[in-house]
């Protein structure tokens, strides 16, 4: 009978032991400086979110309250998928969280809920990809976030939406090939953007719109060809861009605007063959970093800004942008469209030999100072072009010529319309099929909207379940203590009468 009751106590206190062994969430209290912190160890490969409590003992007369600082204990070895829930819930008053190298894959929609209070989200060095959409809608006072070193490809237009304080935004190395247009729209206040080591090839004008109080923007090693006109003009206050390691051919002015407080560009390792001299007297420049580039392979350096040195540096890739905007003027076939005003005010020369003029055009370099033109062989008494430039009007139509191949071509297009009314008759019944097909679809749609409903319902009791579950356990664990102790007590008596026996 002894030893049946020893093994049914050894069964009892290895299942206790197993029920939680997975999952341990532990704080080590310290007042590091002046700001209580807790350093945490974190045992949750399987990214449970259930935990009902934080172990560990408080310093002194300190509470959950006093901490603001939750931090990853260095020799723990922790590993988590996800941020509980929890951490939050019981640091209500946490200013900074920072968990690094941690293993962490997903950010939901409460892992940060409860912190309203948190001013820095560390967590660098994770393999996060992928970010609930309101996973800092209720963080209003947050001001520095790091994800340097993750996985995400994108990031949701609406993530930043309530950040207005935020100071600070770090995605550098992560896998960012694109961005919503507006996905920066309410970050006023944002001095510093950090988007290196990426894969953007493509900059779009809404990213930068709102940023006039930038003062730091660094997009490094990615891979940027061409800064497209007036990209940078809305960064009125930044003074170091960096576009190191892209894939960069030719610097314009036009893509920056007049910038005084731009103090520092890093170019470093990109193709450059050619760079605009007016971006020197248009920006307050004084740090041009041109290491392995095509004209130039130095960094350039004027703390006086005279400029002089800073032309003498650059002779070679100014003379190559002046031969390269040459070399567009004197094109015999040229497409200006959405460019004219790139070019405007620098055409010095111009040839329009043997061309054909759309009858859509009104005006042509009308703010340019020819000193040459060769306008010969146009149509002779056109419609609507008006000006080639600001000092002559020409009339040009269409040739007598071109009627015959107008007619011609006008054949053509009756032929073309006749196939093509044939071929609209039999979508237009194809279109009737498919509309059946999409009202079925419609149906099955709203059937399947009752039944996510339903499932809607069924998951709210399970979550009232299980949280039932959970209270009935710590009910079972206080029990099972008392089983022991009585077990304990009923084996000493039992030794006790065997003694006496």
């Amino acid at each position: 009978m002894k030893s049946k009751i020893f093994v049914f106590i050894l069964f009892i206190l290895k299942f206790q032991a197993a029920f939680g062994q997975n999952e341990k969430l532990n704080c080590n209290y310290f007042l590091s400086g002046s700001f209580y912190t807790c350093y945490l160890t974190i045992s949750n490969p399987n990214g449970f979110d259930g935990f009902a409590g934080v172990n560990g003992t408080h310093t002194g007369s300190y509470t959950d309250n006093d901490v603001k600082n939750i931090t990853i204990y260095v020799s723990s070895n922790s590993v988590s998928t996800n941020i509980p829930s929890i951490l939050c819930e019981k640091f209500k008053n946490v200013a900074t969280i920072s968990l690094n190298r941690i293993g962490i894959k997903k950010i939901g929609v409460n892992s940060f809920k409860r912190c309203s209070k948190i001013q820095r989200i560390n967590l660098e060095n994770n393999m996060i990809n992928e970010i609930h959409e309101q996973a800092f809608a209720d963080n209003l006072e947050l001001q520095f976030i790091e994800f340097s070193g993750n996985n995400m490809t994108t990031l949701h237009e609406n993530l930043f939406k309530n950040l207005t304080k935020l100071l600070n935004l770090d995605f550098c190395s992560n896998l960012i090939s694109d961005l919503p247009e507006n996905i920066f729209k309410n970050l006023k206040n944002l001095k510093s953007l950090s988007l290196c080591w990426n894969q953007i090839s493509y900059l779009k004008f809404g990213w930068f719109k709102i940023l006039g109080n930038l003062q730091t923007l660094n997009l490094g090693t990615n891979k940027i060809a061409v800064l497209q006109q007036d990209i940078f003009k809305p960064l009125s206050s930044t003074s170091t861009i960096l576009l190191n390691n892209n894939k960069l051919k030719a610097i314009h002015c036009e893509s920056f605007g007049v910038q005084p407080k731009l103090t520092t560009i890093n170019l470093y390792g990109n193709e450059i063959f050619a760079f605009d001299e007016q971006f020197i007297d248009d920006t307050g420049i004084v740090s041009i970093f041109m290491t392995d580039n095509v004209c130039i392979s130095k960094n350039i350096y004027d703390s006086t800004q005279a400029r002089e040195s800073m032309r003498a540096d650059l002779k070679k890739c100014l003379e190559n942008y002046q031969k390269l905007i040459t070399r567009i003027l004197k094109a015999r076939v040229i497409s200006l469209e959405g460019n004219v005003e790139e070019f405007n005010k620098k055409f010095q020369d111009i040839t329009i030999e043997n061309n054909y003029f759309s009858t859509n055009i009104q005006h042509l370099l009308d703010d340019n100072k020819l000193l040459h033109s060769q306008i010969a062989n146009l149509t002779k008494e056109s419609q609507d072009l008006r000006d080639i430039n600001s000092e002559q009007n020409v009339r040009i139509s269409n040739l007598e010529e071109d009627k015959q191949k107008l007619e011609e071509a006008l054949e053509k297009l009756e032929s073309t319309i006749e196939v093509l009314l044939e071929q609209n008759e039999a979508l237009n019944s194809t279109i009737a099929f498919q509309k059946v097909l999409i009202d079925e679809l419609i149906n099955e749609i709203k059937r399947l909207d009752s039944n996510m409903e339903v499932i809607a319902r069924k998951g709210d009791e399970l979550e009232e379940t299980i949280e039932e579950f959970l209270r009935d356990r710590e009910e079972m664990d206080e029990k099972l203590k008392s089983i022991i102790k009585i077990f304990k007590i009923i084996s000493t008596e039992m030794e006790c009468a065997n003694g006496i026996n």
